[in-house]
């Protein structure tokens, strides 16, 4: 038995069946209403006119096997577990530098344990014809205002995996529950290199107010490649004023016939930034900070929604996927699926890659 098999077990053994009260605020809370009707129908039940939280109560008091629940329990994860992907490139002047010597020095030396840092072990993974990747974890406390105390403590935890590109540079990508996750694993190594090594990420400050256009509009056909076809834009952030961030001044939403305009522009390949909407953005002093795309795989049936966003202070690049659809029968209609970890981290990770390949065109 594997050790994802014994936890699972473990975590099986320890849960009970969950009561009409969770199933019901599963269902209407953590799951949207096309997965909610499509579970109804799936064994046989059918709604008229009902309203989602109806469905959820009624649904709520049929008894369900062990893999309808887990089915349950993996949506309604899926809607709230936030994971984001982002990263970082290590250089070195010197040739023999090593960012998996550097990590174990630091964690035999234990002088972050003071800092709240714990690090786990890292993990060799050979790839076949490349060099290998090392897989590892940290968990970190860090102070913020409390309900109750002025400040108290909060642990995160974020897994991270990197591996060498070309003599004395090294990669590192960092597979997130949140925002600060990425920059934490940075701080890691950063207040740990030699004067001989820098580090360099994917920040919206390198880039001019034009460029922020430019990245997002480029990565609408070319984040996932060739093997990917754009269907649409599902949401657009953009912050007014320069570059240089202002906490004051938050980032805003752009409306449904800014979005339809657009999509449209990408569609018949036109220079976004020739577009009426976004030449109007750009006249009045915006840079677009985030965006939501809607893809489909030309082979497979699989549609995702991609978030592409500079987010934080300051902000840097991450990305998540925020829905997952495949296409099923003869007339290929679009239902909800669950990712599975390795594919979300496979998509996730090359739609970054190649944001770093655009970014480095345009600094």
């Amino acid at each position: 038995m594997t050790c994802q098999e014994k936890l699972k077990l473990s975590a099986m053994n320890k849960n009970l069946y969950p009561s009409p009260y969770e199933l019901q605020e599963v269902l209407s809370s953590y799951t949207k209403r096309a997965f909610v009707d499509l579970f109804a129908r799936e064994r046989g039940v059918f709604f008229l006119n009902a309203k989602h939280e109806e469905i959820a109560r009624d649904l709520s008091y049929f008894l369900y096997e062990e893999s309808e629940i887990e089915t349950l329990r993996a949506f309604a994860y899926q809607a709230v577990a936030k994971h984001t992907l982002s990263g970082f490139t290590v250089k070195s002047s010197d040739q023999f530098f090593s960012l998996e010597r550097l990590y174990d020095n630091i964690r035999e030396k234990g002088e972050l344990a003071s800092k709240g840092y714990s690090l786990g072990a890292l993990c060799k993974e050979d790839r076949q014809g490349q060099k290998p990747t090392y897989k590892g974890r940290i968990e970190y406390k860090k102070k913020k205002p409390g309900r109750i105390e002025f400040l108290e403590e909060e642990t995160g935890y974020a897994e991270f995996s990197f591996f060498e590109t070309a003599t004395g540079e090294w990669q590192v990508e960092v597979d997130g529950s949140k925002s600060a996750d990425g920059k934490e694993v940075q701080r890691l190594f950063l207040g740990s290199i030699g004067k001989t090594e820098s580090i360099s990420n994917i920040y919206i400050d390198a880039l001019k107010q034009k460029d922020t256009i430019a990245f997002f509009d480029e990565l609408a056909t070319s984040g996932l490649g060739a093997d990917w076809r754009f269907l649409d834009i599902k949401y657009l952030a953009f912050k007014r004023g320069n570059i240089v961030e202002d906490e004051d001044d938050e980032d805003q939403e752009a409306g449904m016939e800014e979005l339809t305009g657009i999509r449209q522009a990408i569609l018949e390949g036109r220079d976004l930034r020739n577009d009426p909407f976004v030449a109007q953005y750009e006249q009045g002093g915006c840079i677009f900070t985030a965006m939501t795309y809607e893809i489909e795989n030309k082979t497979s049936s699989e549609i995702i929604q991609l978030r592409a966003e500079f987010k934080g202070h300051p902000k840097i690049f991450e990305v998540s996927i925020t829905d997952y659809a495949l296409r099923k029968g003869l007339e290929a209609k679009k239902e909800a699926a669950t990712i599975s970890s390795n594919r979300r981290k496979e998509l996730t990770s090359l739609f970054w890659n190649n944001a770093k390949t655009v970014f480095e065109s345009l600094i």
